[in-house]
């Protein structure tokens, strides 16, 4: 499947360059195989797994794209205001490679 997967503006630069190559959702978005596009960009799904928020918050944050733990803890309540950061919530999250342009 080749799809898109939504990401905020400010993970542009994070995706295309490499640094971000998780995202956690709370629905599944793809499978193991799976390319999505990013602007110029297209990436491979690797690994799709459930996980605790608190997890990827504690000890994956930097592969979120983010700067701290803190900081995607606050880019979660932004997404979702309405029931915010659970710590015991499970995610999936989504693993993925930048494709080289051929």
């Amino acid at each position: 499947m080749k799809g898109t997967i939504p990401f905020m503006t400010r993970f542009t630069e994070p995706l295309l360059s490499g640094r971000k190559t998780w995202t956690s959702r709370t629905r599944k978005l793809a499978d193991v195989g799976d390319t999505f596009t990013v602007l110029a960009g297209t990436f491979q799904v690797d690994y799709v797994f459930k996980i605790p928020l608190g997890v990827v918050a504690s000890y994956c944050w930097s592969q979120e794209g983010c700067v701290s733990a803190s900081d995607f803890v606050t880019v979660w309540n932004h997404i979702h205001p309405l029931k915010g950061f659970v710590d015991s919530q499970l995610v999936w999250v989504h693993v993925f490679h930048k494709l080289e342009a051929t």
